[in-house]
Order: C-alpha cells, then sequence, then structure tokens
C-alpha cells in the first residue's frame, strides 16, 4: 500500500516531467493480412480452424514528447471479419486499452526524418461471434497485447508528420460463453502494418 507521502512524490515527479515534455497527438490506421481461430473437435457442426482475414485497427494516442522518447496512453479498436467455409459468418472486435513508447531516432541533422521505434502493450476487452444455420454464438474475454514496430516518419515544421511501420503483435486471449464449455481460441500473434501521424501543437 502506497502511503501519503510515496503519491505526492510519484504526482510530483509526473507533473514535472509532464512539464518539461511537450504534448504530441498520434492518430493512425493499423492492418493484419490474417488471424488464425481454432474451434474445438467437439462442436462437430464447427470447423475445427479458420482464419479472419484483413484486421482493420483505428489507434490513438496521447504522448508527452522528450524529445529523443516519446511516451503516453494509447487506446485502439479492431475489427475483423469472414464468411467461413459451409456460410459461417464469424467476426472479432476488439477494443485495446494501454501504453505507449516510442524512441524517436533522428535520420539526419534536421529532425526532419526519423526512424521510429515502438513499444506498446494494452489490455484487451474481446467480444468473438460465431453465426450458422445451426448456432448463433456471442463469445466475451480479455486478454494482452504486446506490439513491437518499426519504420520511417516525415516530419514537417516539427509539427505534423506521416509515417508508415511494420512490425509484430503478440495478443493472448481469453473466451467464454456461459452456455459452451470450450470456447475457440484465437491466434493473435501476427504481422502488422500501420500508416500513422503525429500532430504537435
Amino acid at each position: 500500500m502506497l502511503s501519503f507521502r510515496n503519491i505526492v512524490f510519484i504526482a510530483v515527479i509526473l507533473i514535472t516531467s509532464i512539464c518539461f515534455a511537450g504534448p504530441e497527438l498520434k492518430y493512425g490506421m493499423g492492418w493484419s493480412p490474417k488471424i488464425g481461430v481454432e474451434y474445438p473437435s467437439e462442436y462437430a457442426y464447427f470447423p475445427e480452424s479458420e482464419t479472419l482475414y484483413d484486421e482493420f485497427s483505428p489507434e490513438l494516442s496521447i504522448l508527452w514528447d522528450f524529445g529523443s522518447i516519446s511516451i503516453g496512453p494509447r487506446m485502439a479498436f479492431l475489427t475483423a471479419r469472414e464468411n467461413f467455409t459451409g456460410g459461417n459468418y464469424n467476426s472479432m472486435t476488439t477494443w485495446l486499452f494501454g501504453g505507449e513508447f516510442i524512441y524517436n531516432f533522428e535520420m539526419n541533422e534536421t529532425g526532419e526524418w526519423l526512424f521510429p521505434i515502438i513499444l506498446s502493450t494494452s489490455f484487451a476487452d474481446i467480444k468473438y461471434t460465431h453465426k450458422s444455420a445451426l448456432a448463433n454464438v456471442d463469445f466475451d474475454g480479455t486478454g494482452w497485447s504486446i506490439g513491437f514496430m518499426l519504420g520511417v516518419e516525415r516530419f514537417w515544421e516539427n509539427r505534423l508528420s506521416l509515417g508508415f511501420i511494420l512490425g509484430g503483435r503478440m495478443l493472448k486471449t481469453e473466451l467464454s460463453n456461459p452456455n459452451w464449455d470450450i470456447p475457440p481460441k484465437i491466434a493473435g500473434s501476427s504481422w502488422r502494418f500501420e500508416v500513422f501521424g503525429r500532430w504537435r501543437p
């Protein structure tokens, strides 16, 4: 349990850090080519394994820019859907809430071109839906997401940027439904691509 003295000390450190940093808004659209889904063999009318294609994810981060690093909270929304074998409709939506750390490696002396190295970690709130002629089932769950990405970014007047990054993401999930003993498993680890921008007021 933190004492009042420790809480005040942490608050002073945070406020001081924010005062010496500039605010920064990062926004982007991510894409993953595919997500694997495995169903238990006990459900004979479910396919044993299938793939969700084209996961899209709009993302938003509010960062504090310390020059060589930027850090702050991050939010993203992931969505993917596909008609599996036999016309079964499957979809997944996920909210991610967490943090993001960016190392702003400058590629030239003026700082217009950056080589961003990005590490993110997030809590995931997941909903997975399976619809077929025999069953309409919703699975809810939670998980954790860890991502590592790098790429290239161009700044104009140190205020507005446009960049492209790629990397990998590991998504660990736990799904459940009170009427189903064995839920599907989501293979969320995949390559990711993202077009993003940053705005510094």
